[in-house]
């Protein structure tokens, strides 16, 4: 029998942290967090993510743009971002709690 180790493109992320993203753009955005698809937050909404904690690199993309970087997660907290695509594009922490 053949056990295979490690993850796999669609495992589910979770951990001993969090994740919120708020959607500040005028449409949906799609979450990647270390590669892997997150999930999809429509315009003005916000979705939260249980997420390993450490460094680890977010991007952010919509049909016309895209943002990426790296930000860390701390054990028991929630780290809160806020992304804006187009002509001012960003990720930006507002908060961890």
């Amino acid at each position: 029998m053949l056990f295979r180790s490690g993850c796999k493109k669609d495992d589910p992320i979770t951990g001993d942290s969090y994740l919120k993203v708020i959607n500040e753009c005028d449409v949906s955005i799609t979450i990647y967090f270390d590669g892997t698809k997150l999930g999809r937050i429509y315009s003005d909404k916000d979705e939260t993510w249980s997420v390993p904690s450490g460094t680890h690199t977010l991007k952010a993309t919509c049909i016309y743009d895209d943002v990426e970087g790296s930000y860390h997660f701390q054990t028991g907290k929630t780290t809160v971002i806020k992304v804006k695509l187009g002509n001012k594009k960003s990720i930006s922490i507002i908060g961890s709690y």
